[in-house]
């Protein structure tokens, strides 16, 4: 069976694991990729945004192509985006589309509504994609899938998700390094799936908690990932090993066998995404030692209340302080998440956080306005306090909003603009002075910069300054598609 995977905004490894599973069982399978620039949650430039737009290519090249499935996968912030492709296609073309990821598992009710949407996944399409393709497109019982059929619309049951991870094949990139240096310079790597937090902002209790009725951490072995690695190293030869688990020092013992083996094997650079509750000097030495150059955690805010009873999230400023600390002593580039406009946030928090930023500096801060994604704890929330509406919620659920979290100017005041611009000027203020700059408020005075303004230029000055992969990887993307778009390739 032929089926073509549109992927949007960056590569996606959930489409690259599924490529993967039905290359290796004799499909046809393609990718196309829309970068989508200059509308992303780093850069959004709505007149550039359309001067490269890769929309009109991708259609074109999947009329060509003409297969007999397209899917994508699709967060809330791409959804109005991928309806937009869709419907384009439509006009042309009779194929089925499917949508599969997290933003028709949010609200699949919604989503299998769409008249450009044939069928959607809910959930992890590990295996039900496979089935799919292996019946055809004839079959209508396969779990996971929602299909629509004679006017009606046919939902199947949730499959259990993969248990054994090892069991699945190592992810092909090839369809994405083909297309240049941009995505070489990287491995984007998994060791596990879910998270054992609760973040009432965050996507992932959709799935856990109300499709899979619990939380289903689990984890690759060791000497599975290590192998995946040995295999990407003699293949792709990167530069940086992107491990992109929610939490990658969540379980001590298994950190302590994947070190030596990593720096005995692999020794690349490595970045990672921690808890501030795994934070103490032994975890963060561990790291250091076996080669994690860059790891991010998140901060959100230093009220406690706010930050347990809004953001459901239990930890301490004392952590967060540590995190900064130790990754200094060990020489580990520390990126920090910092969310603005939380429900029944104040002016003085906002201002305290800034201040906690100019005491402890980390190598780089990231600034968001709080995003509200469907189903999310934090909707609840501030529909019960009343920051919410009815008709917000509903745009919401319709991911009306195309701006990810970083943009999400739904929720943004001229005061926590003002502290955004700040917090990013805090990273071009030389260290002795802003403590004061914080304390005598002369941010207030300061004119706000646009978000991709005050963000692309403390990137700017932090990736010159050395030791930011992540940014380094994101200019290469914008050079090299650019100059693709100008020559109309994809």
């Amino acid at each position: 069976m032929k089926i073509t995977f549109i992927a949007l905004g960056s590569p996606s490894h959930s489409i690259t694991s599924l490529y993967t599973i039905l290359k290796k069982k004799g499909h046809d399978v393609d990718i196309i990729y829309d970068p989508m620039l200059f509308s992303d949650a780093d850069l959004d430039i709505p007149f550039l945004s359309k001067l490269f737009s890769f929309k009109k290519l991708v259609v074109k090249k999947i009329l060509n192509i003409n297969p007999d499935l397209i899917a994508l996968s699709v967060s809330t912030d791409f959804y109005t985006y991928a309806v937009e492709i869709c419907k384009e296609i439509k006009k042309k073309s009779n194929t089925p589309i499917l949508f599969g990821g997290i933003h028709p598992t949010s609200v699949p009710d919604i989503v299998i509504q769409n008249e450009y949407v044939d069928m959607i996944c809910v959930g992890e399409g590990d295996i039900s994609i496979l089935k799919l393709a292996n019946s055809n497109l004839k079959k209508t019982n396969i779990k996971n899938i929602w299909f629509k059929k004679n006017g009606k619309i046919i939902k199947n049951k949730i499959e259990p998700p993969v248990h054994n991870l090892d069991s699945l094949p190592f992810p092909n990139f090839d369809a994405f390094y083909k297309l240049g240096n941009a995505f070489r310079f990287g491995y984007d790597l998994f060791t596990a799936r879910g998270c054992p937090y609760n973040c009432s902002y965050c996507s992932n209790n959709v799935i856990w908690d109300k499709l899979y009725g619990a939380k289903k951490y689990r984890r690759r072995s060791v000497e599975s990932v290590i192998e995946e690695l040995k295999r990407a190293k003699k293949k792709y030869n990167p530069k940086i090993i992107r491990i992109q688990d929610d939490l990658f020092a969540i379980d001590k013992n298994w950190l302590k066998k994947f070190a030596p083996l990593y720096k005995k094997y692999i020794g690349i650079p490595y970045f990672c995404f921690i808890h501030p509750n795994t934070v103490d000097e032994e975890t963060i030495k561990i790291l250091s030692w076996s080669g994690c150059s860059e790891m991010e955690v998140g901060f959100q805010t230093v009220y406690p209340k706010t930050r347990s009873v809004v953001l459901n999230r239990h930890t301490s400023n004392k952590k967060l302080s540590d995190a900064v600390r130790l990754c200094r002593k060990y020489n580990v580039f520390l990126s920090v998440d910092a969310i603005l406009n939380i429900p029944g946030q104040t002016n003085k928090e906002m201002h305290d956080l800034l201040l906690f930023f100019a005491q402890n500096f980390p190598s780089r801060i990231n600034v968001f306005f709080l995003r509200y994604y469907p189903k999310t704890g934090i909707v609840d929330y501030a529909r019960n306090k009343g920051y919410l509406t009815t008709q917000d919620i509903k745009k919401i659920d319709e991911g009306e909003h195309t701006l990810g979290l970083t943009q999400g100017g739904q929720t943004s005041t001229k005061f926590s603009r003002k502290i955004q611009t700040a917090i990013y000027l805090l990273h071009l203020i030389p260290k002795k002075h802003r403590i004061m700059f914080v304390k005598k408020k002369y941010y207030l005075k300061i004119p706000i910069i646009k978000t991709d303004i005050a963000r692309m230029l403390s990137r700017v000055f932090v990736s010159a300054k050395g030791g930011d992969y992540y940014k380094i990887l994101y200019f290469r993307k914008y050079l090299q598609f650019t100059i693709r778009r100008i020559f109309r390739k994809i």
